[in-house]
């Protein structure tokens, strides 16, 4: 019985083990420059809230370096959306840090890993910004804001009463 129970014990172990880290090497990356011209997806954005033990980041875009444009806000996730699966090539992001995000996706929620040139921003990289750079898209292509919707009912309201009012006073002074 003594047996069983180690044999319990060793496999639980075996068990938590596996569940954990799981180690990942990245290959000696190329210059960032040469990794940015590579890439499909260049901005730079400040993480705003960070989720899944920092994994997830949702990033106020600023600039965008190469790729469509994107929109103000958009999701990266650095590692996976498991909850008690980490690797050492996930990625973890600091909440109000600035980033150069250099992604091989084009649509958020984008991917991205400690292996990608995704990289903390600073006055060197700041200095490799190409030409012709742009801003992200004021708000997402289609949506319509409800306020909007209501301000343009408000104003059609408003003109029809004037004109209602502007009746009432004309029919009593005949």
């Amino acid at each position: 019985m003594d047996r069983l129970w180690k044999a319990a014990a060793c496999g639980g172990l075996l068990a938590l083990l596996q569940a954990g880290t799981a180690f990942a090497s990245c290959a000696l990356p190329a210059p960032l420059e040469d990794r940015i011209g590579d890439a499909r997806v260049v901005f730079v954005g400040t993480v705003v809230e960070t989720s899944n033990l920092e994994r997830n980041a949702d990033v106020r875009v600023e600039k965008i370096w190469l790729g469509e444009r994107l929109p103000q806000r958009v999701e990266v996730h650095g590692g996976e959306q498991s909850a008690n699966v980490g690797s050492s090539a996930d990625r973890e992001w600091v909440d109000g840090r600035r980033y150069l995000f250099v992604l091989d996706d084009t649509t958020s929620p984008f991917k991205d890993d400690a292996c990608s040139a995704t990289t903390e921003y600073t006055d060197e990289v700041a200095s490799l910004e190409p030409e012709g750079t742009v801003g992200p898209i004021a708000s997402e292509p289609g949506s319509f804001s409800p306020w909007i919707l209501l301000g343009g009912g408000l104003v059609v309201l408003g003109v029809l009463q004037a004109r209602r009012a502007a009746r009432r006073a004309h029919s009593i002074d005949v």
